[in-house]
Parts: structure tokens; sequence; C-alpha cells
């Protein structure tokens, strides 16, 4: 009756004795983020709500100078447990009461070179400027991490595969990736080999396999200018688990980064296209931002503009955000408060164009 309960128990008793274990001989450090807002929208039916949006705990151990093993849990939307009753009058935990509780990391790195680390376990997966850095909202000016372009979901389901539309949002495999750097030039990669897209998070017997990476350049000039290109390709079931539907995805992801003392200008632009492996329903779709923002002091304004193409064969389906905001340093890029307001537009006039104000503390440790 209890069988869920315990195992929850027993993972905790092991997490606290391999941290007394291991904290004899390594050593182990914390940080991370916390960020809780207000939203209101215009949207018909719709209410203005407080947002817990999430507490992002970071830890990494360092086992020696050339190995380490670093964790990420992150508690969304105020997750909490409830045991329930379930249709038998019996308790369980099989219930989502609220949010969600996520272990985004959890891998073991080992640096043989500065150009060459290999680690393996679960990780945001190395995609573009903005993934690995979803929760990480101290370090970026925005109210949350922008997704409704290049990281945009399918849904807001629960299942993982509406984690993202153009590559994986987590990934479960192998990372290879490094940097180089000289006088003219630093060069810095990630290359993943993983479980591919799934109903279910990362199960053990995954039967197809993902690849994806990117390569970022940024020549040593009197300005930033970093230019960076990401890719994805997967084949993944996109019907059922009893009526499967295989489909192939490819997706390229080109974009650049520019930086003068305060100002930083950073766009992207992704191009990605399924098909079913019978080579049938061939869908392309795009998306796209552009983003800048400028320090003055403890202020940073911030403007961003998003597209996003579901179907490029399709000439009304396409969405538009614009946002503008205000972000007030408390502690340089580690607490912030933030104010700002979004716009979304649909091309098909069908349906209900909305405005979306907020504003929210973010705070990094």
């Amino acid at each position: 009756m209890f069988k869920n309960l315990l195992t929850v128990k027993i993972a905790f008793l092991f997490l606290f004795v391999f941290a007394v274990a291991i904290g004899e001989s390594a050593e182990w450090t914390w940080n991370g983020y916390f960020g809780t807002n207000y939203e209101d929208s215009t949207v018909s039916g719709s209410y203005g709500s407080f947002d817990t949006f999430v507490l992002s705990t970071i830890s990494t151990i360092n086992i020696d100078e050339n190995m380490r093993l670093i964790g990420q849990i992150d508690w969304e939307h105020a997750g909490y447990f409830d045991i329930s009753l379930s249709s038998d009058g019996s308790k369980t935990l099989n219930k989502r009461s609220s949010g969600e509780i996520a272990l985004s990391k959890a891998y073991a790195e080992y640096s043989i070179i500065e150009s060459l680390n290999v680690r393996a376990g679960k990780f945001f997966a190395p995609i573009g400027f903005q993934n690995q850095l979803f929760y990480a909202l101290p370090v970026s000016p925005y109210l949350k991490i922008p997704r409704e372009s290049v990281y945009k979901k399918y849904s807001t389901t629960a299942d993982p595969m509406s984690d993202a539309i153009f590559y994986q949002r987590y990934a479960q495999g192998l990372w290879i990736g490094g940097n180089y750097d000289s006088d003219v030039l630093n060069f810095a990669y990630d290359v993943f080999y993983t479980n591919g897209k799934t109903f279910i998070d990362y199960v053990d017997d995954n039967n197809h396999k993902a690849v994806g990476g990117r390569i970022m350049l940024t020549p040593v000039l009197l300005f930033k200018a970093t230019p960076i290109v990401s890719f994805y390709m997967d084949e993944f079931n996109s019907g059922t688990p009893a009526t499967p539907v295989w489909k192939s995805q490819i997706t390229i992801i080109p974009g650049i980064e520019l930086g003068m003392e305060d100002l930083v200008v950073k766009t992207e632009f992704a191009i990605s296209g399924t098909k079913n492996i019978d080579g049938s329903k061939d869908v392309d779709f795009s998306a796209g931002y552009v983003d800048a923002y400028y320090t003055v002091g403890k202020i940073t304004p911030y403007v961003r503009y998003e597209l996003y193409d579901p179907n490029v064969d399709n000439s009304d389906d396409k969405e538009a955000e614009g946002t503008i905001g205000i972000a007030y340093h408390i502690i340089p890029w580690m607490s912030q408060i933030k104010i700002q307001v979004r716009r979304h537009d649909y091309q098909n006039d069908a349906k209900e164009d909305y405005n979306v104000w907020g504003a929210g503390v973010a705070i990094g440790f």
C-alpha cells in the first residue's frame, strides 16, 4: 500500500548515505536559482496568478582535478506530493497534485584536456544559446526564458515529447565537448549521442537514438561576435505506444551573438522538418527570434521579437510575439526585479490575440 512512499524514503536515505561517504574524499559545492512572479493576461476567461516558477538546486562534486559529478533538481510551480486515495480506497502517491519536480541534470564528467571533456548521464541538451540556461533566470533580463520560437514547446502537456519542437530539451546518454582558446580565436563544440524522443522519460530500453550538438566561434575582436550552429537528428514515434507512427527529424539552428560593453544583441533561426519513415507527410517548419538589451548602472531594458511558422506550406498559421521589459539589479546578474509586457499575435483571425504583463523576482545563489 505504501510501496511508492517507501521507494521515496529509500531514495532519500541512499542520497544521504552517498553524501556522507563521498564527502570524506570529495569537494561538494552548491548553487542554484529562484524565481517567482505574477502574470495577468487578456485571454478570455483567464485571471492573474502568482507563480513560484522555480527553485533550482545544483550540486557539483569534485572527485579529483579531472572528474566531477553534477546534479540539478528543479522544483517548478511549487510542486509537492500528496498521498491520496485510489479508486479502491488505498493510499497512493500515483497522483500528481501540483507543480513539477525534475532531475534535470545527473551526469559524470571527466576532463582529459581543456578541449576534450567526456560526460555521461542526463543533461540539458547543448543546443543553441539558451537551452542549458532554461532555469537560470538571474543571468538573463527576462521574466522567464522565452519559449515562443526556437525554444518552443509542442504543448503544455506532461508528455516528455512535448518539451521542445525543434530538438530535445533533456537528453540522456553521452556528451563530448570542449573549447580551444588562441590569440585570434576561441572555439567551442558539443556533440551528444542519446536516447531519442519518447513517450516515457528516458526509459532504459529506448529503441532509437538521437544525435545533436553545436559549434561556436568567437574571434578576438574589439567587440564580441559569436556565430553558432546547432543541429539535431532523431527518429521517434509520433503515434501511440500501441499504434506507432515513426517519424524522422532533422533540425539546423544558425545564430549569432553580438556584444559591445553593456549592449548585447542575439538572434537564432531554426529550420526543421519531419516526415514519416515511409516518406509520407513531409512537414517543414521554422522559427526565429532577435533580442537586445542594454545595461546602464543597475537598469537593463530589453526587447525581443519571436516568430514561429508551424508549416511553411500553409499561409495563415504563423505566430508572432513581441516583448518589452526592464530589469533592476539588486546584485548585478545575481538578484533582479523584473517587469515586462508580451504581445502574442496569430495570423489566423479565428484565434484570439492576447497581451500578458508580469512582474517578478529572480535570485541566484
